[in-house]
């Protein structure tokens, strides 16, 4: 299929519900993240970063991701008779993979939009560090000079789109190998858990080769 049609694909068989539902529980996620730290001095930008942070990256980006991942390739019961409008196994491929951009990107842009929302009228957005964010990262001064808020969370939301792109990838292959989805998930989750596990319990062995990492 050609890139315009691919694109139209996925906006004519998004699964609006799901997404929905994605959006209404990252909107009280974020709304709430904002709400508990409001009184420490933090920004809008403070508020886009939390989404790399270990527990809202693990428990709230991943599973939410995997929503509409699996609402975008699962296999369907038709699946056989969808495979003939591809010429080879080669369009059919790069077929998923643009499904996984686009569904990537939009996800991105919806954690933007519902952390954007409840921060229009409450947070400051100054492309400066917050009083928080100064006293948080102290101990690294020198980083907070050189380099501006917006271009910090600028590059954490493009290392967070690899990541999401590369699990999406990993969900795929499991999908195909085993021809079920739940398995791919719990796939998923399991290597989200060994981040978290290598995250949290201080593995220095371990910890230059996990997703958080990075």
């Amino acid at each position: 299929m050609p890139m315009i049609i691919n694109i139209n694909y996925f906006y004519r068989r998004m699964n609006w519900e799901v997404y929905s539902v994605v959006v209404v529980s990252l909107l009280c996620y974020f709304w709430w993240n904002m709400y508990d730290n409001y009184g420490k001095g933090i920004n809008f930008y403070d508020v886009l970063i939390t989404s790399s942070e270990v527990l809202t990256y693990s428990y709230a980006i991943i599973p939410s991701y995997l929503v509409i991942i699996t609402s975008t390739i699962s296999f369907r019961k038709n699946h056989l008779f969808f495979l003939f409008r591809f010429k080879s196994r080669l369009d059919y491929f790069i077929h998923i993979l643009t499904q996984l951009v686009l569904s990537t990107t939009t996800f991105i842009l919806i954690v933007i939009v519902t952390i954007f929302a409840p921060s229009l009228f409450t947070l400051s957005f100054k492309n400066e560090w917050s009083f928080y964010a100064v006293n948080y990262y102290a101990v690294h001064e020198p980083f907070l000079t050189q380099h501006s808020p917006l271009l910090y969370a600028a590059i954490t939301f493009l290392l967070l789109w690899c990541c999401l792109f590369v699990l999406g990838l990993l969900f795929f292959t499991i999908l195909l190998l085993t021809q079920n989805a739940v398995v791919a998930i719990f796939f998923i989750l399991l290597v989200d858990l060994l981040n978290v596990g290598v995250a949290i319990g201080q593995i220095d062995a371990l910890y230059p080769y996990v997703f958080i990492n990075y």
